[in-house]
């Protein structure tokens, strides 16, 4: 998680348009892939998730088994 946080990815709040979110995903994939993460993806995204994101992951996870892991695929789709 450290140095997927040393790479500053962006905080995401809320976006106006679709693009915007899916600029967010886009620069977050490609953090991902330079670090080479390929485990706990959604995990680390969702630590970047804030105001009514962050308010939207909670209620998401909620309404999912207790110790659910969430996949980065299944993560896009939700977000999207």
């Amino acid at each position: 998680m450290k140095d997927f946080l040393d790479t500053k990815p962006p905080i995401f709040k809320e976006a106006e348009e679709t693009l915007q979110a899916d600029e967010w995903l886009n620069t977050i994939e490609q953090k991902f892939y330079l670090l080479r993460v390929t485990i706990k993806m959604a995990e680390y995204a969702s630590h970047q998730l804030q105001g009514l994101a962050g308010i939207w992951w909670t209620h998401y996870l909620s309404a999912l088994p207790t110790g659910a892991n969430v996949t980065w695929e299944q993560f896009k789709i939700a977000f999207r």
